[in-house]
């Protein structure tokens, strides 16, 4: 059978043939259970989120195991389609139509962000205007937020979100260990100062320390 000629396209663009070569399907033999998808289901419940949203939140969370790839975003959007389901949802949204494309090039077709990245917010379900959270509220959220990422211990984390806080919060007080799963900024990398290693030691509550390796998104 004849070679495949036809140009690998992602985010709408030709991928250089040097770049294909460097990818290569991914191996998907987790098994290792984590409870973590259901503690995001139950932040859900405890904020009154609609069943469907709650649903789609948490498949995209998934698969429920440890290790793996995981992706944190910063928050949801007001009005994604949740009650149309995951597909939807995913195809409604730029952000996650990009991820979702990029892991299935570089993985050939063998990662899929239904089934195999874990899709994380830094501030889970809650879409409203930052300067319309109270400091309880966002505290609230991103200790449970660094929890879930905790939890799923993800062998790679990607870094692609950022809260900015319409108020000083030198001591990161609010954001706890969370900020530590911020982006630094597109252009940058982790491990170019010591401010920013690549692998970062996060407090997990009463469970001790947890290592998370860390890699930030390639485009703004």
């Amino acid at each position: 059978m004849a070679p495949d000629t036809q140009p690998k396209v992602c985010l709408g663009v030709a991928v250089d043939h040097r770049i294909i070569r460097l990818s290569k399907p991914v191996l998907n033999d987790l098994t290792e259970p984590s409870n973590y998808v259901s503690c995001i289901e139950d932040r859900g419940r405890l904020l009154q989120r609609s069943d469907s949203e709650v649903q789609v939140t948490t498949q995209l969370a998934g698969p429920a195991v440890k290790g793996g790839i995981a992706v944190a975003l910063q928050q949801p959007r007001h009005n994604h389609p949740f009650k149309k389901g995951l597909d939807a949802v995913i195809q409604d949204c730029e952000t996650l139509c990009a991820i979702d494309d990029i892991f299935s090039v570089v993985s050939c077709g063998t990662l899929d962000i239904r089934t195999n990245i874990a899709v994380v917010d830094l501030l889970p379900y809650m879409c409203e205007d930052i300067k319309k959270i109270d400091d309880a509220t966002l505290e609230e959220s991103f200790c449970a937020s660094t929890h879930i990422i905790c939890d799923k211990e993800p062998h790679i984390l990607l870094c692609a979100g950022k809260i900015w806080l319409p108020r000083v919060d030198k001591s990161n007080r609010l954001k706890g260990h969370g900020w530590k799963f911020e982006s630094i900024g597109v252009g940058k990398k982790f491990g170019e100062t010591s401010k920013s290693p690549v692998t970062v030691r996060v407090r997990h509550g009463k469970r001790g320390f947890v290592d998370i390796r860390r890699v930030l998104k390639l485009a703004g």
